[in-house]
């Protein structure tokens, strides 16, 4: 007999921001290794591309959307978009999320913003696309990440700091409200330092920073797989400007797994 521990995730949709590299990255081929169906999101397409094309030539299932979840219609598009390639979603690993240092004394504010954006509005965009469909279901996982700079402040990373502060509040509020209630689960991993490519950048006076831009591209679909059959239990959103219902032509893209 198969262990459960081995298959309890076969078949479950799991929706994963951050994904192209670091934790999202490997979460995405732990679960899809478990036969769970990924669907990632992250922001650079050309890493979604080569981590769908690995994932699906080791046997998974996996599919990516880029996405910006700063802003909440690329993230309401995205979950749309897992709901209509594999099925209502079963987890949300909300893992994206920046790390840029400054002193209180830097007055760095643009990029305080930045962090805000994705740390705060990125966290709870993914949640308010996820949790209609799984109260209404009465099913589902939230995993929220939050590493020790939610526990210790370090040096010239106290905006960082807060925003993960936040992030370990509502995971706590999120699981009083809808985890005995609505039958949701709702965790939280802290990792220590991982070398998720932030390892290279130090602590930047502010002077020597860009000035923030705004950067916004338009929603791109990778390796669209074959619509599920499995009816969403959620009433579709209205159509939003950076998702389509059919995907943009891209060079190279994987043919989309059976």
């Amino acid at each position: 007999m198969a262990d459960s521990r081995e298959t309890h995730l076969e078949g479950r949709v799991s929706v994963i921001t951050g994904a192209s590299s670091g934790i999202g990255a490997a979460a995405a081929r732990a679960l899809a290794t478990r036969g769970a169906r990924v669907v990632l999101a992250a922001r650079n397409a050309d890493k979604l591309d080569t981590l769908v094309t690995e994932i699906r030539d080791a046997g998974g299932t996996a599919t990516a959307s880029v996405t910006d979840v700063t802003r909440l219609d690329d993230v309401e598009g995205l979950i749309d978009f897992a709901v209509g390639a594999y099925g209502p979603v079963d987890h949300l690993v909300n893992n994206a999320g920046l790390m840029l240092f400054s002193k209180w004394s830097d007055g760095a504010v643009d990029d305080w913003d930045k962090m805000i954006d994705t740390n705060l509005r990125g966290y709870l965009h993914a949640i308010s696309a996820v949790l209609p469909d799984m109260i209404a279901r009465r099913s589902g996982h939230i995993l929220n990440l939050s590493p020790v700079a939610g526990i210790r402040v370090g040096h010239a990373s106290g905006v960082h700091s807060a925003t993960k502060f936040f992030i370990r509040g509502i995971t706590d509020s999120l699981r009083q409200e809808v985890g005995i209630t609505h039958g949701i689960q709702v965790s939280m991993i802290s990792p220590g330092f991982i070398d998720t490519g932030w390892v290279e950048r130090s602590p930047t006076p502010r002077a020597s920073r860009s000035p923030r831009t705004s950067t916004r591209a338009r929603s791109t679909r990778i390796g669209w797989p074959t619509p599920s059959s499995t009816p969403s239990t959620s009433p579709p959103r209205s159509p939003s400007t950076t998702s389509s219902s059919t995907p943009p032509a891209r060079s190279g893209n994987p043919t989309p797994a059976p």
